[in-house]
């Protein structure tokens, strides 16, 4: 009987000390995301006199030892002191390396002074596409 019961304490004990070490290694494995500002600040264009856009561009490294499948962007939009949400609703975003979608060229069809007056031009082929995107350590997304 004292056999059976160490042989059944040592297959508990090797499961558990399995478990202990998976869990350890996965922790140690799982990506670590690090989401900054971009240097340059964000891009804001005029719509009228007192209101404006801002297109704020993210850099996001994964500093972790494995690559974060399938990243997802959603953003919550608070006021200057952080505390009260300015919008109720979460809105998801896109993952874009290129420019702004929107410029402003000049036109001739509205001018003051003989001037022509910016309008807005969107620029449909810079919209991005992807919602997801697999994020692999040691590369900025």
């Amino acid at each position: 009987m004292s056999n059976l019961l160490n042989w059944l304490a040592s297959i508990i004990g090797g499961l558990v000390a399995s478990l202990v070490a998976i869990v350890i290694w996965e922790k140690y494995r799982q990506p670590k995301l690090i989401i900054e500002l971009s240097k340059e600040g964000p891009s804001i264009q005029p719509l009228t006199v007192v209101a404006k856009r801002a297109f704020y561009h993210l850099l996001v490294k994964n500093i972790g030892k494995s690559p974060a499948y399938y990243c997802k962007i959603f953003m919550r939009f608070y006021d200057e002191k952080g505390i009260n949400q300015i919008i109720p609703e979460v809105i998801s975003g896109k993952w874009d390396r290129g420019p702004e979608p929107l410029i402003y060229a000049p036109d001739p069809h509205r001018t003051v002074n003989q001037q022509a007056l910016p309008m807005e031009v969107k620029q449909t082929f810079l919209i991005p596409y992807a919602e997801v995107l697999d994020i692999h350590n040691n590369i900025t997304a």
